[in-house]
């Protein structure tokens, strides 16, 4: 498959960052830096980017006093890809079999999807918090959420999932030229029961698929570092849906 475009290296996420207090410059690639408060330094963050001018980058830190500057050490070395330009029986015989089991259950006990290109409601946020605090992970602040899909708009989209009228799980999606980005996902204890979360993600790459992008991009699975070994869980449901993982 053709290299994607990263999503932290597209102007949405630069004007996301700029929105929650980080100043960026180009290296041309985008450097983001956050001033370290009460005191006169700043890190750095050069994320995935494959153009970069270290005279720039070297000007930038002399400019901003950055003290650290944070590289690929802190993002996942290694994620999924699936290839959308396969049909969607091929991409559904490629998935392990519990995975399609799990999606089809999940229509059979009456799970109905939406997909809204505008998620800044508060119910799917509080589910995505309520998700972090049972994980025991980062829950991202409510205006992180929202800068998100503000400076995404049309480049984002959420699929939510009802039983009953009831929301019982939810994934947030955002998207750069070429690829779509499993970002924040949450359910509830029926949601999980009911397998709504498979039917979550296999909706969302369907509607990725009809926004013609080429790369599904499951955003970073445990790359065997320490730092990462709590993701072996996600990253097995992640693994289920196929694809091809990549370095």
């Amino acid at each position: 498959m053709d290299m994607a475009q990263d999503l932290r290296q597209t102007q949405e996420w630069a004007n996301y960052l700029k929105l929650i207090g980080w100043q960026v410059e180009k290296v041309p690639d985008f450097l983001y830096v956050r001033k370290i408060p009460l005191l006169p330094w700043s890190i750095g963050k050069l994320q995935r980017a494959k153009n970069v001018d270290w005279a720039l980058v070297q000007r930038a830190r002399k400019k901003y006093r950055i003290i650290k500057l944070i590289t690929e050490e802190t993002v996942a070395q290694k994620t999924i890809w699936i290839d959308l330009k396969k049909s969607e029986k091929q991409l559904l015989t490629e998935m392990k079999q519990k995975t399609r089991y799990n999606i089809g259950l999940a229509k059979k006990r009456g799970v109905v999807t939406h997909v809204r290109t505008n998620p800044n409601g508060v119910s799917l946020y509080e589910l995505l918090r309520s998700n972090a605090k049972r994980l025991g992970i980062f829950a991202m602040p409510r205006k992180w959420y929202e800068a998100q899909v503000e400076s995404f708009g049309k480049k984002c989209f959420a699929v939510l999932a009802y039983h009953n009228s009831e929301l019982v799980a939810g994934n947030f999606f955002m998207t750069s030229n070429d690829a779509c980005f499993y970002s924040h996902n949450g359910s509830t204890e029926l949601g999980r029961k009911l397998m709504a979360p498979s039917l979550c993600v296999w909706e969302g790459i369907s509607e990725a698929r009809k926004r013609k992008l080429k790369i599904f991009d499951f955003d970073g699975i445990d790359d065997g570092s320490n730092n990462l070994k709590r993701w072996k869980g996600f990253t097995k449901f992640k693994q289920g849906f196929g694809g091809e993982e990549i370095t």
